[in-house]
């Protein structure tokens, strides 16, 4: 993919990253930068192929065309932990030495790359719990397995509940918890500048993607 600088509001950079999957192919992630470090929002897959990671090589461009880089990168705020705003979270760490910030519900809803198995049974149990009968279980448990495009299962350094702030390119950012898309899911808000990164908060063309919990 060919990036290019977007941004749609001062020191707020839009990065692009593409997706190998059909009917979705890209994932927005944002850099909040200024003077001093700077905090990535989200931060897209790890996409192995047998020439390189192109999931790492494909941010480091964007960035680039930031006028920044993963050393600059101070924070990164996971606004929820599917792959594609999780995946490159541990390499980040890994690279980077950078903070972590997710919600505090982000430690459960890992557990599906940690063990997967172990997940798809006990949410057959809590299912059976509440009435599925047999036949349902099997469709209704059906996972993928995701953990190819993770780099790594890596916790937060920092767990929000939301109300916290932190200041990043000189302006003051909220975690505003937003349970729905996902139980870990947190939004970012400036009311300075009545700025707001949602993640997946606002779908407006794809499936809302509720989990039963």
């Amino acid at each position: 993919m060919e990036h290019r600088r977007r941004e749609p509001a001062p020191g707020v950079f839009r990065l692009v990253l593409p997706l190998p999957f059909p009917g979705l192919n890209a994932v927005n992630a944002f850099l909040l930068a200024g003077d001093g470090g700077a905090t990535l929002v989200d931060c897209g897959i790890r996409n192995p192929q047998p020439d390189g990671d192109h999931g790492w090589d494909e941010i480091k461009a964007a960035l680039a065309a930031a006028e920044s880089s993963a050393g600059a990168i101070e924070r990164l705020v996971v606004t929820h932990t599917h792959i594609d705003h999780y995946g490159m979270a541990a390499r980040f760490l890994e690279e980077t030495g950078c903070e972590l910030w997710m919600h505090r519900e982000a430690h459960d809803e890992i557990e599906l790359y940690r063990d997967p198995e172990g997940a798809k049974e006990n949410l057959r149990e809590l299912l059976s719990d509440h009435g599925a009968s047999p036949a349902e279980l099997d469709e209704l448990t059906q996972f993928e397995d995701w953990r190819p495009f993770v780099a790594g299962v890596v916790e937060a350094t920092h767990s929000c509940d939301g109300g916290e702030t932190f200041t990043a390119g000189g302006r003051e950012w909220a975690v505003v918890y937003t349970p729905g898309h996902a139980r870990s899911h947190v939004c970012l808000w400036n009311a300075r500048d009545a700025l707001l990164i949602s993640g997946d908060h606002l779908l407006p063309t794809i499936t809302p993607h509720i989990d039963f919990e």
